[in-house]
């Protein structure tokens, strides 16, 4: 049996698929018997690196033409499906719900022994174990009028579908707060105990914006059920002052990212951000803030891993532990000072630069002889297209000089461009990453990061981060392998798994 090839390419997280064709055709006779045969934890590999289309999203599709191609590959490409899930309208949350009911078809109560038929038994059994394979949910809250308290109250009922969910990831437009009910149900035992939370505030259609909503803050110290280590905030401006009216946020975060548009007051963006971190001061390991300035940065520098900021003045020379540094100025350019790269910290292995000037002979020079020693990985952010990868790498090759980055993602047209490229190559010996954004997703690829605990950096996207997700909520044992889907038996064990009186 064939499957659609899947190449690995050096430097990448995740493989890439060298075609979108759909599977070959195959004997199903024969599929079905090697199928049978094939070691469980062989086959989930295999289906885990076709997870992902080449933006780093569920490749749903294919999942899907997975899940058919025998009944041994059924329940591993469920698995992945149903791994991450959005709700964002009527359609998807309709469906999701006839999917994820607690009871039968056409009841209004709990079951009865007369609606237990093995075949109820069977299908409930089945959406049990699909809800215990979520670990990432996508959901809006819309203001639409009369809808808006409705897709409240979904989202409410929602949370309580899912044991095993990791992330959340939450759009809210406008609203002030959530009503006390909500919060009731989000610390409901049957609640899950979220470990990683994105919340967007978002302007309304008719306009409006969440300049006066507070809902962060609610969320943060009211629902005492979840056990956040992970935090984005990001989206409009929503009322940053709003913090004073809540207690202290009770959670030990190792990362947090901030990422506010259309903030003019940066005193209150500096108490905001102080805010949502003191309690993690000894806790932070990623930190994305606007200044490298801000005090959370040397309380946090005996754990600090990983620093992103947009400027590159003010960056403080006492984080020996930090990884990775991200100088994240969209309307910058490489930095030309020699003093900025000799007092970079010593054992950084991931550096990334937004720049919109890549040409500048001055800064790149300057790059190529001050880099950090231990650095292993160049990325650079810019809105153009430079340089043409193979050209370059022939360049170095004739030379017979340096080493050849692993997986340069490089283009160009100018000559120029080449030969000062293949020139500043000779004298680095990391893996070169460009990426762009203006009309292109590069840039967004080459961002995204799981929010998961690691030691290595870039963190990137990858199967190795689903599978430490399952582990951390507990729907794996400690040495990696899968538990077993829940079994329901009659009455007694339906009123178990759904918490019937």
């Amino acid at each position: 049996m064939q499957l659609e090839s899947i190449t690995f390419t050096p430097g990448q997280s995740t493989p890439h698929k060298e075609s979108n064709s759909d599977l070959p055709k195959i004997d199903k006779a024969t599929a079905t018997k090697w199928a049978r045969y094939l070691n469980e934890d062989i086959l989930y590999l295999v289906l885990e690196h076709a997870y992902f289309d080449e933006l780093l999203r569920p490749d749903y599709p294919q999942l899907a033409k997975y899940a058919l191609v025998a009944k041994a590959w059924r329940e591993p490409a469920q698995r992945l499906i149903f791994h991450e899930i959005s709700i964002k309208d009527d359609r998807a949350f309709k469906c999701i719900s006839r999917l994820f009911s607690s009871l039968p078809k056409n009841s209004k109560s709990a079951p009865t022994d007369d609606d237990l038929n093995d075949s109820t038994i069977q299908v409930v059994s089945r959406c049990e174990w699909l809800r215990s394979c979520v670990r990432v949910l996508n959901f809006w809250i819309y203001k639409t009028g009369r809808m808006s308290n409705t897709w409240e109250t979904r989202f409410a009922n929602v949370m309580t579908w899912f044991p095993a969910l990791y992330e959340l990831r939450l759009g809210v437009d406008v609203a002030t707060r959530l009503q006390d009910s909500t919060i009731a149900k989000l610390n409901a035992s049957t609640a899950p105990k979220l470990r990683a939370l994105q919340i967007a505030m978002r302007p309304a259609e008719d306009g409006s914006r969440p300049t006066q909503s507070v809902l962060p803050f609610q969320l943060l110290t009211a629902v005492t059920k979840w056990k956040l280590e992970h935090l984005v905030v990001r989206g409009d401006n929503f009322r940053l002052s709003g913090h004073t009216e809540f207690g202290p946020v009770p959670h030990q975060l190792h990362e947090f990212r901030w990422s506010v548009q259309n903030t003019t007051n940066a005193k209150e963006v500096d108490d905001c951000i102080s805010y949502l971190t003191a309690n993690s001061h000894k806790t932070l390991e990623v930190i994305h803030i606007p200044s490298p300035l801000h005090p959370i940065v040397l309380q946090s520098m005996a754990t600090l891993r990983s620093l992103r900021v947009e400027t590159q003045y003010g960056i403080p020379k006492q984080l020996g532990g930090l990884k990775e540094l991200i100088i994240a100025d969209k309307v910058g350019s490489l930095p030309k000072d020699v003093s900025f790269y000799s007092s970079l910290p010593r054992h950084i292995i991931h550096l990334g630069i937004f720049t919109t000037y890549v040409e500048d002979d001055a800064a790149i020079n300057t790059l190529g002889h001050k880099l950090p020693q231990k650095l292993q990985r160049l990325s650079i952010y810019t809105d153009k297209v430079l340089w043409d990868q193979d050209a370059a790498n022939r360049r170095l090759q004739e030379a017979g000089r340096g080493k050849v980055p692993k997986t340069p993602s490089i283009t160009s047209t100018d000559p120029a461009d080449r030969k000062l490229l293949a020139r500043t190559w000779k004298m680095l010996d990391v893996n070169i990453q460009v990426y762009t954004w203006s009309g292109d997703i590069m840039s967004k690829i080459g961002q995204r990061s799981d929010l998961v605990r690691s030691t290595h950096y870039p963190r990137g996207v990858t199967v190795e981060n689903m599978r430490y997700m399952s582990r951390v909520v507990g729907a794996e044992d400690s040495s990696g392998r899968r538990r077993k889907s829940i079994k329901v038996g009659g009455l007694d064990g339906m009123k178990k798994v759904f918490g019937f009186s």
